[in-house]
């Protein structure tokens, strides 16, 4: 049982850190301390059982049978990214999500994958996302936990088709940015939505701007729209393009609230 307890504190600690990182002092070090904190004991430790992505069935399950009582632990796990994306966009999926930390430690050259590949791809997440709230509200099936392509990385054994699929995805995620998380992740759709409205996020100041694009060219997911508009749903905070930006890396100052 404790353990639960300390899930949860370290979930909010380290989406703390990582606001702070982002929006505060525009610094991607922390991003890559959080997902190896969030790899070693969200993934390898806890073996990927605290997932907030798998949360949403419990929830559907919730909402659709009057007889689950869904456990505190759970909701809170479903509800605090959401918060903190709301307040500073997805700063869950930075690096506190094992998932996209995973990808992201091995992400190493960006390629860009042409637009109309990106936008038929990322219609999918949308239909996994109703797919399984409808099979988990209906109490047919979790089915965002049992093809899940992680769990069986970070418990070092599972069904062969799945650990496959994992290991293709963190091939692809050397060379281009986070795929589960773009093309697969159905969390990622509530959050991106939620980080539409969020009340502090990463956005460039304009009269800084020298128009270099070359945050545009780091950011591995296209979520900076040359040359210098940031999507606040597509982006997970990286913090790449601080560390692109000549004008960032010499102020501190042209990426703001």
């Amino acid at each position: 049982m404790k353990w639960i307890y300390i899930d949860l504190i370290l979930l909010v600690l380290l989406m703390s850190f990582v606001s702070w990182a982002l929006i505060k002092k525009q610094v991607r070090w922390p991003v890559i301390l959080t997902s190896v904190i969030s790899v070693a004991y969200f993934g390898f430790f806890r073996q990927g059982c605290m997932c907030s992505i798998g949360a949403i069935q419990n929830v559907a399950l919730w909402i659709g049978s009057p007889t689950y009582n869904i456990p505190l632990n759970i909701l809170l796990l479903f509800l605090l990214p959401i918060v903190f994306a709301l307040l500073f966009g997805r700063v869950f999926c930075a690096g506190v999500c094992p998932f996209g930390a995973l990808q992201e430690l091995l992400h190493f050259k960006t390629y860009k994958l042409p637009k109309i590949v990106t936008r038929i791809l990322s219609f999918f997440p949308w239909f996994y996302l109703v797919f399984s709230v409808v099979h988990a509200a209906t109490n047919s099936a979790f089915i965002i936990c049992h093809y899940d392509p992680f769990i069986g990385i970070f418990r070092l054994g599972g069904e062969l088709p799945f650990l496959i699929l994992g290991i293709v995805l963190l091939v692809i995620s050397i060379f281009t940015g986070r795929p589960y998380c773009r093309f697969i992740c159905p969390y990622g759709v509530i959050l991106g939505l939620v980080s539409r409205i969020s009340f502090w996020k990463i956005k460039v100041t304009k009269q800084e701007c020298i128009k270099c694009k070359l945050c545009h060219k780091a950011c591995p997911v296209d979520a900076i729209q040359p040359p210098s508009k940031v999507k606040g749903a597509e982006c997970v905070g990286c913090g790449r393009c601080f560390n692109s930006c000549p004008k960032n890396n010499a102020t501190k100052g042209i990426f703001s609230k």
